[in-house]
């Protein structure tokens, strides 16, 4: 490796003076862990159980937080996504000429469907 700077206006060869641009050996590198070592005290070692555990308690608040997110998980995974009894009992009301919308309620879900969108685009910004 070339340890010498060009000077480029009269392209002169100096040797490099900066220590950041110095070539790297084993023996630096090895003495510069070190001395980070020694900086920051003793690195656990991978054998050590104390390295590998973390011990987090949790709040009461955040575990009662955790245990509703792990139930609505739960319900929302057990729902199925077509509810065929409604299913079955809108197509039948519709055959039978007994089905009337109710045009309120249906702009109504048209409304909170939109903002609900609305809001989930200005959270992903």
């Amino acid at each position: 490796m070339d340890t010498r700077n060009v000077n480029k206006s009269n392209g002169s060869a100096q040797p490099l003076t900066s220590p950041l641009l110095q070539p790297t050996t084993s023996a630096a590198v090895d003495k510069a862990k070190q001395a980070q070592k020694a900086a920051i005290g003793s690195e656990p070692k991978a054998s050590d159980p104390a390295a590998s555990s973390v011990n987090v308690e949790l709040s009461p608040a955040a575990r009662q937080l955790s245990e509703a997110r792990r139930k609505a998980t739960e319900i929302a995974r057990n729902t199925p996504d077509v509810r065929e009894d409604r299913v079955a009992m809108l197509k039948a009301q519709i055959d039978s000429g007994t089905y009337k919308p109710e045009p309120g309620r249906i702009a109504d879900g048209m409304l909170r469907e939109a903002i609900l969108e609305r809001l989930s685009e200005s959270k992903d910004v």
